[in-house]
């Protein structure tokens, strides 16, 4: 392996790769990482308002939202997944459903007023798929 910064966009699936890292500093480069290996899987799909994706990630009722609100998804088939509201820096402000739930629409009532008003992703992950919906929240005491 050399001893350079190297990204890559994509990685092709179901394939094994081979990597190390090391910090850099303040006081210059830290040493290697041993070599480490990984495997890649296909990622059924990536979509950022559930239009591509089999699983989907539904407009909150009401939106914009101000205060109490349902959120929901829908899983194409069960699946371990991570429902979560991150705020535009990218920070996860709460997480609304983790664990492994059935095929189908899941619903949460949830009470956002404490939240400052702005924009927000709802974030659903699986180990196949990411969904992701933008909101407006709309706190009268923010």
């Amino acid at each position: 392996m050399r001893d350079t910064s190297w990204m890559t966009g994509e990685l092709e699936a179901n394939s094994d790769f081979h990597c190390r890292v090391r910090a850099v500093g303040m006081h210059g480069p830290g040493p290697w990482s041993d070599v480490r290996a990984f495997s890649t899987t296909p990622v059924s799909a990536v979509s950022w308002f559930g239009a591509t994706s089999p699983n989907a990630v539904h407009a909150p009722s009401p939106h914009p939202v101000c205060g109490k609100a349902v959120l929901s998804f829908t899983l194409e088939r069960s699946d371990y997944v991570r429902f979560a509201l991150f705020d535009l820096v990218g920070r996860c402000r709460a997480v609304f459903a983790e664990g492994f739930h059935e095929a189908g629409r899941h619903e949460s009532a949830v009470d956002l007023s404490s939240f400052p008003t702005g924009g927000y992703a709802m974030l659903l992950l699986t180990p196949t798929a990411r969904v992701m919906r933008l909101i407006l929240l709309h706190s009268p005491e923010h």
